[in-house]
């Protein structure tokens, strides 16, 4: 295992959601006219500026599979892990929340590594056909699902059908609607057909909507599958034993697991709402590892040399959404950006974030491929002044913004937006709610149902491809949030998104990218963006051989508890 001892110069921080946000084209005007990139000091400068913090103890390691335990150590068998909520259900196609429990109980053809580089998983290789538009896997032999029964592709057709059947839709059909067709030309083997060139298709297909279910299961449990412990089976390295919802989940070792049964036995991921408790159930021994820590407890648990803490690099950005639509007042893609200029990003960061690694945006998803450096939105009153008279409101208007712990110091971060914006005459109204309220935000509601003009919001490539931002700022065809939660309408990003997506030649397709990212971010901002990720997880010493991607997903698989 590779320790690493270092100063942390802040990337990105954790956990990926979704979201989506939007706005429609304003008049001119000098303020309105496009933005060069706003001035600021160098990334490392401010990189440096943010955290001097050493990171005793912090380890992790990109080659975690090939990695074991020390000859004759003694191994723990049962992992305890604190998490903020459970999945309501562990169904790829319509889960959106944190795939953690998934990832751990499915596969899909290829993912994506800790390093971000793609990797077989239940498919072995794979080519392309000449036009670019077919895909042949050829499937690993010998994986068992979980219930026993051998994987073929009868179950990759199924899964794929099932996923993009428009009559049925789920939550991600449109995330994979580039596929025409499945086609099966053997047990071992499967075509998928894109309708026409589809530049990002093996990146989507790493994406946890992505990963393959049980054909059986989908014909016995229809819209039940993953509602019920009995109605998951995957292929994965765990098995989903228990579910007591709101509680616990736990699962086991799947001994049948092509790569190898896992060193740990059992898991336990335990539900712990508030994120001191997490902290104080680790310290107390309750738990071997947790996932997303308070920043105010951080350095207390690098004060202690029996804790790890590891940051890697995450793909997330958190945020308040804008409501777009036409019923909110945020409809003027001028108020917006005046309340973007109204912030002092880095002034959230360092009195909120520091500890866990919170980054300045200086882009829209600007840890995904494709992503460029349009710089930090400095806070400048003036700016934000001049584009509130244009608006024709130059002594302020009132805002109704949601709040929710649901993301760390969101309520705290909401606070200081109100004060900061109070100075130009904008009044936010904050309510604060807990996560259940805040999932009804963007359940599907039309313009007319959604209450507040700014919504807390977590966004991130699932992917790790600039293509993820199509599914959550097209203009939504039936006018509901279900999918692009602000219910953003662009016409020119609209049209740049779909062409981005179908563009062969990388050098086209960046220019592409590049144009998407000045309108969402500077021109037309599709939210407040406040920071920018890491993934950080702390966990007693004795747990080894840690590695997570790019979503905070733990490999689980790999890792071993040492009894001490």
């Amino acid at each position: 295992m590779k320790h690493i001892t270092s100063i942390l110069l802040v990337l990105v921080m954790s956990l990926a959601l979704l979201s989506g946000c939007g706005s429609k084209e304003n008049p001119g005007g000098e303020a309105n006219k496009p933005d060069a990139p706003p001035s600021q000091s160098s990334l490392e400068d401010e990189k440096q500026k943010q955290q001097d913090l050493q990171i005793a103890n912090s380890h992790n390691t990109t080659d975690a599979e090939n990695n074991v335990p020390p000859e004759g150590a003694e191994l723990k068998e049962v992992l305890r892990v604190a998490v903020n909520h459970d999945p309501e259900l562990i169904d790829p196609h319509m889960n959106t929340d944190n795939e953690r429990v998934q990832r751990c109980v499915y596969g899909a053809l290829l993912v994506k590594n800790a390093d971000g580089e793609l990797e077989p998983d239940l498919a072995e290789s794979w080519e392309q056909s000449e036009d670019g538009t077919v895909w042949t896997f050829h499937l690993r032999k010998g994986v068992l699902w979980h219930n026993g029964d051998e994987f073929t592709a009868e179950d990759v057709k199924a899964t794929f059908d099932r996923v993009t059947n428009t009559a049925a839709p789920k939550a991600h059909t449109g995330k994979m609607s580039f596929i025409k067709e499945t086609r099966i030309v053997d047990d071992y083997t499967v075509e998928v057909e894109s309708d026409g060139v589809f530049a990002p298709f093996l990146s989507t297909l790493t994406g946890y909507y992505g990963m393959i279910l049980n054909k059986e299961y989908i014909d016995q449990y229809g819209d039940d599958l993953g509602k019920t412990v009995e109605s998951v089976c995957g292929t994965g390295p765990f098995i989903l034993k228990d579910h007591a919802w709101g509680e616990e989940i736990t699962l086991t070792a799947n001994e049948n697991y092509y790569k190898g049964a896992p060193y740990i036995k059992e898991i336990h991921f335990v539900v712990i709402s508030e994120a001191t408790a997490r902290t104080i159930a680790l310290e107390n021994g309750e738990v071997d590892l947790i996932t997303t820590p308070n920043a105010s407890d951080m350095q207390l648990m690098l004060d202690n040399e029996n804790l790890v803490a590891d940051y890697s690099k995450g793909s997330g950005q958190f945020f308040f959404i804008y409501n777009c639509s036409d019923k909110s007042i945020l409809q003027d893609a001028r108020l917006r950006r005046a309340i973007n200029y109204c912030v002092d990003r880095q002034a959230i960061i360092e009195a909120l974030l520091t500890d866990v690694g919170g980054r300045n945006p200086h882009s829209i998803l600007d840890s995904a491929t494709g992503a460029i450096d349009l710089g930090v939105i400095e806070q400048d009153y003036d700016k934000a002044r001049e584009l509130m008279s244009e608006a024709g409101y130059p002594d302020g208007f009132d805002v109704e913004l949601f709040a929710s712990e649901t993301y760390m110091k969101n309520t705290a971060q909401a606070e200081m937006i109100k004060a900061m914006c109070a100075e130009v005459g904008i009044n936010i109204n904050i309510t604060v709610g807990d996560n259940a309220t805040f999932g009804t935000l963007f359940s599907g509601l039309t313009a007319d149902e959604m209450e507040y003009d700014m919504f807390c919001m977590g966004m991130a490539s699932e992917s790790g491809d600039m293509d993820e931002l199509r599914g959550l700022y097209t203009t939504s065809d039936d006018g509901l949030n279900d999918e692009n939660y602000g219910l953003y309408s662009n016409a020119e990003a609209d049209d740049l998104l779909a062409r981005q997506a179908v563009c062969a030649d990388e050098g086209e397709r960046q220019e592409l990218l590049n144009r998407i990212q000045e309108i969402m971010y500077l021109e037309d901002p599709v939210g407040l963006l406040i920071y920018s990720n890491m993934n950080v997880h702390v966990f007693n010493k004795s747990v080894q051989n840690f590695s997570a991607n790019h979503r905070g997903i733990v490999y689980y698989e790999y890792m071993w508890i040492l009894d001490e």
